[in-house]
């Protein structure tokens, strides 16, 4: 083998040392090619001094705006003192002067600089540097409430929610199961985005200007599977992904709960179950049945209940265009829900022509009434409209009937000095049914059975419904029973018309009305007569009532009310006082009960005792009062003044006062009683109470000593009672029947006892001898023969026992043995050997004497 090189061989070399300065300068290249290739790019902003960047954001350096740059430059942190700190990284700008800087794994404050010590400035001497901070990224989809949710339904709606530190970006959005057109159709139908593009190659959609807040995706005709939306801003690192599963259609059963009727007039409830859905379409009516059909839009998304109400007020049905004020959501306690629920009408069919309302008020009949999911096909006119549902689940009917006679009508009084705003008032008041009413006490007249509930929509307790009642036809009058010879009655009324006074009323339970009783507080604006003057109180539903047609029609209910100027007076039983402390003086008044009256007893230069008794009603139906002093240290015949005085205002016989005089009074004295009630005889473990009555019958308190004793143990637990005049007590104790025998208790409350004993018994089959069968009761009894003829032979009649037979040994002895178990034999409950044992001992007796004769012999 030869040592020298060929061509061959010189020929390879040469081309690999070719290949190797291919290779530089191929590097070289790549090298000085970065900054020309980045200045190419599409960059996201353009450093300017103090500028502030997102992590990941490409950022375009421009050195022609470099006051003192070379096109050699440096990124470096920032030191305590401003100046150029730690190099991070180095670089050359292209030959345009450019360079791209890719900010990402940057996260602090930076410049750039043009040597170790030196930052670069622009013309005005401002350094370039910069903030870098990382951009986070938060989705996720939420309800109407902004809770997260994971699921939606098909065909539904779902709330995306964005939340960043930045304020305003864009962002690229992909989804598996979704290609881009699929994508944008979900992101673009709501047409919240400003800017939607789709890139299809790379199956993503781009949102520009997204800040803060939710957005609307629909899922209309999407399948029901998983989606994870991943979201990546376009310009920096930040990320994340929002999973929703869009589930089937739940099947809600929607339904009404009850087959609703009213009066015309009424605010008649439709009592719906929507099952949990969130959408519901109700149609009321069939208008080629009634002449009248309303679509209705129910939504109870963010109502908890599934059942509540639809409620019609039948007063304003097809009285204006689009029915704006017919239909309100209610729950079932009939409380106004539409801050949750809304009921709208989707459209309205009341006429054959273009006008958009009934021309009438609607007629008493039946409404078809049918519940669904959603309209299938519909025409939103509000005259002429009309729709079918696609899913009808519910029927029921609405009877609407004529209205009816009223109820009775009532009045009532309360004490002036109380106020009557509203219900509240009213409770807390003292109220009295009664037909007489005193001047400046309340007037109040009840209605029952009244009705047009429709009326009172909007109507809050205490409110005046004067003007209502006048709109609706509805009449308030009082007529003057008796005005005399030759005089025509006073008539006061709601109008003041026709020579009538006027009144006001306001409705004390306005809000509260369902229909039942209406209370009415009437204001006669001094216009009433109170020298003792009846009046008829008449309510009438008048023709002018849209349901009234005629006068004949009309339906009315009154009640009778006598008006009397107030007064207070002392019963002639007041001209003599007891000397006693708590002695009482006893007055009567027509003022309302509960009117607190003030009373004075004073005698010159000996006392003055004072009292505010309160009015009330006695046995007899009469309005009195009853003042109590302290007049027990003075002597009896002393004199004083009894004065009694009304302070309600304007009253001029306010104030009566008598001359009393002070009598030997009887000292009121206590009157104690005390009983025990227990059962005589009961069984073991049986339950069994004694039950102890504590009575003052007396006049007078009394404090007593109490007990109660159960066998010598005392179980009252307390040693004395308090008991007012009149006042009774009963206390219980259980008794202890575990075990036979007696049970002996004692009671006793002052010098009063009573007392008593308690069997406690095996009860039947335990053995107890209340009686026995005694077959050999008289072992001698002689009821056989004699054949000693003992004629006077016990015949063994014992009470309690029954002696079966004679005497089986005949009566050889004579009477010895004839009545020696005679009266033994008697006693019912005998431990003594049974007849049948006596007559066996005999016979042995008898055998074994007679075996010893015959030994003998």
């Amino acid at each position: 083998m030869t040592s020298e090189t060929t061509y061959r061989e010189k020929g390879r070399a040469v081309v690999l040392a070719a290949l190797m300065v291919l290779s530089v300068v191929a590097m070289t290249a790549s090298f000085a090619g970065t900054a020309a290739a980045n200045h190419g790019t599409t960059t996201d902003t353009t450093l300017e001094a103090a500028d502030t960047l997102w992590s990941g954001q490409e950022v375009l350096i421009d050195n022609n705006t470099i006051y003192n740059g070379d096109g050699s430059l440096q990124v470096r942190t920032i030191d305590d003192n401003g100046d150029p700190g730690t190099l991070e990284e180095e670089f050359t700008v292209d030959n345009g002067g450019h360079y791209v800087l890719d900010t990402s794994g940057l996260d602090g404050e930076f410049g750039i600089a043009v040597n170790r010590t030196a930052w670069a400035n622009d013309s005005n001497g401002n350094g370039y540097t910069f903030e870098v901070t990382t951009q986070n990224l938060n989705t996720t989809f939420v309800d109407s409430n902004g809770d997260t949710i994971s699921e939606v339904e098909k065909g539904g709606t779902a709330d995306l929610k964005f939340d960043s530190n930045r304020g305003v970006y864009s962002v690229n959005v992909t989804a598996d199961n979704l290609d881009s057109s699929e994508l944008k159709t979900v992101l673009n139908d709501s047409g919240e985005f400003d800017e939607v593009s789709a890139d299809s190659e790379n199956d993503r959609v781009t949102l520009k200007n997204i800040s803060d807040g939710t957005y609307e995706l629909s899922f209309a005709d999407r399948d029901t599977t998983d989606f994870t939306f991943d979201i990546e801003v376009t310009d920096t690192t930040a990320a994340d992904s929002a999973p929703i599963t869009v589930t089937a259609v739940e099947e809600n059963e929607r339904s009404f709960t009850d087959s609703p009727s009213g009066e015309q007039g009424d605010l008649v409830v439709m009592p719906v179950d929507t099952d949990g859905a969130a959408n519901s379409v109700v149609q009321v009516g069939d208008y080629e049945e009634t002449n009248y059909e309303v679509g209705l839009n129910i939504s109870a998304s963010d109502y908890d209940e599934d059942q509540f109400g639809i409620a019609m007020n039948t007063l304003k049905a097809g009285q204006t265009q689009g029915e704006p004020s017919t239909f309100m959501p209610v729950s079932s306690e009939g409380e106004d829900i539409s801050n949750d629920v809304s009921v709208d009408v989707a459209y309205v069919n009341v006429s054959d022509d273009t006008s958009s309302t009934l021309g009438t008020y609607l007629g008493n009949g039946e409404y078809l009434l049918t519940i669904g999911d959603q309209w299938d096909t519909i025409d939103t006119d509000n005259g002429n409209g009309s729709a079918t549902i696609a899913n009808q689940q519910d029927t029921t009917f609405m009877l609407l009937q004529e209205r009816s006679a009223l109820g009775e009508t009532g009045s009532q009084t309360a004490p002036a000095n109380d106020n009557l705003a509203d219900m509240d008032d009213y409770e807390d008041a003292t109220v009295t049914e009664t037909t007489t009413i005193a001047q400046q006490d309340h007037l109040i007249v009840t209605v029952d059975d009244l009705g047009m509930t429709g009326a009172f929509v909007g109507t809050s307790n205490g409110d005046d419904v004067t003007q209502k009642f006048r709109n609706n036809g509805i009449s308030v009058e009082f007529v003057q029973e008796n005005p005399g010879t030759n005089r025509d009655p006073q008539v006061l009324n709601l109008t003041g018309n026709d020579g009538a006074d006027s009144v006001n009323i306001t409705a004390l339970n306005g809000g509260d009305y369902a229909g039942s009783e209406l209370i009415l507080e009437v204001d006669g604006n001094g216009n009433f007569s109170y020298d003792t003057e009846a009046y008829e109180a008449n309510v009438t539903v008048t023709e002018a009532n849209p349901f009234i047609e005629t006068s004949d029609d009309e339906v009315s209910s009154s009640t009778s009310i006598t008006l009397e100027k107030r007064s207070v007076d002392w019963l002639d039983s007041a001209e003599e006082v007891p000397a006693l402390d708590g002695a009482t003086a006893d007055g009567e008044t027509n003022v309302a009960p509960g009117t607190e009256l003030r009373t004075r007893a004073r005698s010159s230069g000996n006392f003055v005792e004072n009292d505010e008794p309160v009015v009330e009603v006695a046995d007899d139906g009469d309005r009195v009062f009853t003042a109590e002093f302290n007049l027990g240290d003075y002597e009896p015949g002393t004199e004083f003044d009894l004065r009694v005085r009304d302070v309600v205002t304007n009253n001029p016989a306010s104030t009566v006062e008598i001359t009393s005089t002070l009598v030997e009074g009887e000292t009121p004295e206590a009157d104690i009683s005390v009983s025990g009630s227990a059962p005589s005889e009961v069984a073991v473990d049986s339950d069994a109470t004694l039950t102890v009555t504590i009575a003052n019958d007396g006049d007078a308190a009394a404090t007593v000593d109490y007990s109660a004793i159960v066998d010598e143990t005392d179980v009252s637990e307390k040693g004395e009672l308090q008991l007012d005049a009149g006042e009774e007590v009963t206390k219980e104790y259980t008794l202890d029947t575990s075990s036979e025998g007696e049970i002996s208790w004692d009671v006793s409350a002052g010098d009063a006892s009573d007392s008593g004993t308690v069997t406690v018994t095996k009860g039947s089959g335990s053995g107890s001898d209340s009686g026995s069968s005694d077959s050999g009761g008289d072992s001698g009894g002689d009821s056989g023969g004699d054949s000693g003829g003992d004629s006077g032979g016990d015949s063994g009649d014992d009470s309690g026992s029954s002696d079966s037979g004679s005497d089986s040994s005949g009566d050889s002895g004579g009477d010895s043995g004839g009545d020696s178990g005679g009266d033994s034999g008697g006693d019912s409950g005998g431990d003594g050997t049974p007849g049948f044992g006596v007559g066996v001992a005999l016979v042995a007796l008898l055998g074994a004497a007679m075996l010893a004769l015959r030994r003998e012999n």
